[in-house]
């Protein structure tokens, strides 16, 4: 299992991990991206968390293992 966050400091809002991981991140009522779950489990989350991560120009993505 791995936990991950946003940290909204360095989030740019460009919404590259919503189209790379829509299950994991989605907009809030204010239009923010936020985390759409506390954690994951199963490769395929995980695979799809690393992904966005890797994908966000500001590195505003943090993986807990």
């Amino acid at each position: 299992m791995a936990t991950y966050e946003i940290d909204e400091f360095m989030c740019a809002q460009n919404r590259l991990c919503m189209a790379v991981a829509p299950s994991l991140f989605h907009l809030d009522d204010e239009g923010i991206v936020v985390t759409s779950k506390e954690s994951v489990e199963g490769a395929e989350d995980l695979d799809a968390l690393k992904a966005a991560a890797a994908a966000c120009p500001a590195l505003a993505i943090k993986i807990d293992m």
